[in-house]
């Protein structure tokens, strides 16, 4: 079920006389002698840490000044927890600095804000003094200063000091956007968020709650008091290092399994890498995963299931440093998980949505988000900034203006919607990002999304969206677009979708935006081409409406501004209907924008255009002719990307086979596919010398058509295999003749089911093709390659993502081997970043033009005489 606020959450007031956490911990008087802290073979008992922590605080006293702020660097596991409790025994502030940022940075920071203290590992000294510019004090830490003094040494002094409300740790924002703001936390409050926390994820004295986070930010802090509240054992990551996303991580199920940890608490940031990084902690004894930060959506959950125990509860917070947490939701075995973004319970009067003069607003409407039971009590030397965010009401309470933008649902949830900062103005229209951003993650092939609003050299703001694909995918435009369409208004659409393998993030694990907005660069206007003649104006109309682009001119390029092989197949279809013409997948690559096809369809006998062949790429003096086959069940469309990339002097030629979009039929072997190629390469470049590629089954196309060719004397340069697995015939020729009547049946069956989708063409082509798959599918196992004198480069996909159906033997020296057998030529391999399926799409297919036009002159200068030697393989 889903727990509310009201079921698992304290509402702590700190005006109630509660005992601080520091006073529970030295009030401990049983099972002192117990294992507390835990890292790796290092275990600090609570007696022991209790020892340490009173004389740690006595060196502080004679080096520090109380009420003056004190930099740390050890920021993690056991010395930053003590160092931390230590400071705040002493009345000593503490903000904890991290050693990664730049040194000037750092003495910058350190003299502004007024550190009279910096403490550092004696591992740290050289650095330390250079950061400190002999105007700071250090205190050199060393191993005996956390060893145990022994019992009755030293637990005596200092005495607690007895005011908890004094600024205890000071945490700093990144300094992303400006100069870095520090939220100042007491004693009492950290004490108080512990106390929430050790109710929340129902913490007792035999839980192991695991610490991966640096003190560099205020969750371990409220886990280290959470552990005090509770006396559940507490344990660090076995290394000293912050849990950067993506650095230090791949040891953490290991960990979690060794350590025997029952619950535990990330960053959204740190979650997402562990799912990235393939870990399994499913064997743990994992109850309970606690997870904050970004907005987190029902994928994030959906897929943190499938690496943690069936039994362990997920529990989404909100919170800020500021105003502690605001809400949260759990989410055990049995509980649905809502589509969108996490909602959580409405709190009992800890949270309000109000308008800009900060009067509640009622259910549905959006506002600023804010907290009426705030966990920090300013920001440290920023008295303006306070005043501005924590607002005193007129009854003496205070609230805390978070920022952020959200509403109470009609069912009584908490619905946060993005920063009010992430706001932008689109065409007149407010967008919010994070609005976008969650409808984007609904798309089946995007693991994660980023939108961002850059400027317009005419004025105004568009959008431009990022997004990192699911593993094996490679979302096209196209589909987004479509996708979004469904879900949004026009203006919200981003006018552009760039590919990449992460998102940028601050080291509070949120969207760096500042650095996507660099790297997306101004988007320019341009003049827009309004249809003239009728027949423009209809396919116009259907082009916009397919690609859910408004702004669409008549010389646009259909696969530019999102088509993709798919919705081309679409748009052929319907232009072939509405105008009674023969419009394929080939006739829209060579006439993609609406103006050049308008005129094809008023005038066909103007273009004489193959069925199954285009050409990608012209060139006014070509070196050679790329010859590019389209891989099993592909389309032309799905080679333009590689053809775009080249810049080598070549002209590029697209094949597909039939039958994807008309009713030829699909060709029954390798050699009738090769045979047919041919022919149509030749109407479109009669002469050579021909470069032959092609994308897995294509390759193997690509090789047929080389022998082919070279056996009617022509000259092939080379034969281009990207990421094809090496051709064996695996049936017999009794085997052919008993399948023959299973295989007719199964086309006649899949027949009946493409005939069975006219009402959905989409869903009609999808399975069309997946036809014309099954059928190269069994050509290529019918196949028997033969070996040509051409060389043959074989561009490897080094990212795999699991076996190509119908292609035995992935990789190996076997594989190569055989491959080295089908050449007189020589066999290069070429190892290039991606999968099988990105490989041939950006990013990833800039590595396989790079390749191509490396070897383009070697191999077309030496095509006239290639000497007939025995295969060489390299590697």
């Amino acid at each position: 079920m889903v727990h509310t606020d009201l079921d698992r959450s304290p509402t702590t007031n700190l005006n109630d006389e509660v005992e601080s956490g520091l006073e529970t911990f030295f009030g401990w008087s049983t099972d002192l002698d117990a294992a507390w802290l835990i890292q790796g073979e290092r275990e600090i008992s609570a007696g022991a840490a209790q020892r340490i922590t009173r004389k740690l605080a006595a060196k502080l006293l004679e080096h520090g000044e109380v009420g003056q702020l004190t930099g740390c660097f050890l920021h993690t596991g056991i010395e930053g927890g003590l160092l931390m409790l230590a400071a705040h025994l002493a009345g000593i502030p503490i903000t904890f600095l991290d050693r990664s940022q730049p040194e000037p940075q750092l003495t910058s920071m350190l003299l502004a804000e007024g550190c009279t203290l910096l403490l550092v590992h004696t591992l740290d000294s050289e650095m330390a003094v250079r950061v400190a510019v002999g105007r700071i004090p250090v205190l050199h830490l060393d191993a005996d200063a956390f060893a145990d003094p022994g019992a009755g040494i030293g637990t005596s002094a200092p005495p607690i000091l007895g005011d908890t409300d004094r600024p205890a740790l000071v945490v700093f924002s990144s300094g992303t956007t400006g100069r870095p703001k520090g939220v100042i936390r007491t004693v009492a409050t950290l004490s108080a968020t512990g106390r929430d926390q050790a109710v929340r994820y129902g913490l007792t004295s035999s839980d192991i709650h695991g610490e991966i986070s640096s003190y560099r930010f205020v969750g371990p802090s409220s886990t280290l008091y959470g552990a005090i509240a509770s006396r559940c054992r507490l344990s660090f990551l076995p290394a000293e290092q912050d849990a950067t996303p993506g650095y230090g991580l791949a040891a953490v199920p290991g960990w979690v399994g060794d350590a025997e940890i029952t619950v535990l608490r990330t960053q959204a940031a740190v979650m997402r890498t562990l799912i990235d990084l393939g870990s399994d902690m499913r064997r743990s004894r994992l109850r309970c995963y606690s997870v904050a930060g970004e907005t987190l959506f029902s994928t994030d959950v959906h897929r943190l299931r499938q690496i943690v125990p069936s039994f362990c509860e997920v529990i989404v917070v909100y919170g800020s440093s500021e105003g502690g947490g605001m809400g949260h939701a759990c989410f055990s075995a049995d509980t649905p998980i809502p589509e969108g973004r996490i909602r959580f319970p409405r709190a009992a009067g800890n949270v309000a949505i109000v308008d800009d003069a900060l009067v509640p607003l009622t259910e549905g409407t959006v506002g600023e988000i804010v907290t009426t039971n705030v966990r920090s009590i300013g920001y440290w030397k920023r008295e303006s900034l306070t005043d501005e965010r924590y607002i005193v009401r007129p009854d003496g309470t205070r609230w805390y203006r978070t920022g952020d933008l959200g509403r109470f649902t009609d069912d009584g949830m908490l619905e946060v919607l993005g920063r009010s900062d992430s706001q932008v103005k689109v065409r007149g229209f407010n967008v919010e990002l994070t609005e976008v951003e969650a409808e984007l993650l609904g798309h089946p092939e995007v693991h994660m999304a980023a939108v961002v609003d850059v400027p317009r050299s005419g004025g105004g703001s568009s959008l431009v969206g990022f997004v990192v694909p699911t593993r094996g995918a490679l979302p096209s435009t196209a589909s987004i677009r479509m996708h979004l369409a469904d879900r949004l208004p026009t203006y919200k659409i981003p006018s552009r979708f760039v590919t990449i393998d992460r998102i940028p993030q601050t080291a509070g694990g949120k969207f760096d935006r500042a650095v996507l907005r660099g790297g997306a660069g101004p988007d320019e206007d341009r003049p827009i081409r309004r249809p003239v003649t009728p027949t423009e104006g209809m396919l116009h109309a259907k082009m916009a409406h397919l690609l859910a682009f408004d702004q669409l001119s008549i010389d646009d390029d259909f696969f530019e501004v999102g088509g993709d092989s798919l919705s081309a197949i679409e748009f052929g279809v319907w232009v072939g209907r509405q105008f009674s013409s023969d419009v394929g997948t080939a006739v829209l690559v060579s006439h993609p924008t609406v103006e050049k096809l308008a005129k094809y369809v008023d005038n066909p006998s103007s273009s004489v255009v193959s069925s199954t062949a285009a050409i990608l790429r012209e060139c006014a003096v070509p070196a050679a002719t790329l010859v590019l086959v389209a891989g099993g069940g592909d389309s032309i469309a799905s080679q333009r990307p590689l053809a775009a990339e080249l810049q080598a002097p070549l002209r590029v030629i697209g094949i597909q086979g039939r039958g994807i979009d008309d009713d030829l039929p699909t060709e029954t072997s390798v050699a009738a596919y090769a045979s047919r190629a041919i022919i149509e390469v030749r109407v479109l470049a009669p002469t050579g010398p021909y470069l032959i590629g092609g994308h897995s089954f294509g390759g193997i196309v690509a090789l047929e058509m080389a022998c082919q060719l070279e056996a009617e004397g022509a000259a092939v340069a080379a034969v281009v295999l990207i990421d094809s697995a090496v051709p064996t015939s695996r049936e017999s020729e009794g085997a052919r003749l008993a399948n023959g009547l299973r295989l007719r049946l199964a086309d006649l069956k899949a027949a009946r089911h493409v005939r069975s989708l006219r009402a959905n063409p989409r869903e009609q082509l999808r399975a069309r093709k997946g036809v014309v798959f099954d059928k190269h599918v069994r050509a290529l196992r019918m196949h028997n390659a033969r070996s040509c004198a051409a060389p043959l480069l074989l561009i490897l996909a080094s990212d795999q993502d699991g076996p190509v159906p119908g292609a035995p033997d992935r990789g190996g020296e076997l594989r190569l081997a055989r491959w080295s057998t089908l050449t007189t030529g020589g066999l290069t391999v070429l190892p290039t970043p991606g999968t099988h399926v990105s490989i041939k799409s950006y990013p990833h297919v800039a590595g396989v033009a790079r390749h191509i036009e490396t070897a383009v002159d070697t191999y077309v200068h030496r095509a006239a005489s290639v000497p007939c030697t025995q295969a060489s393989l390299s590697v």
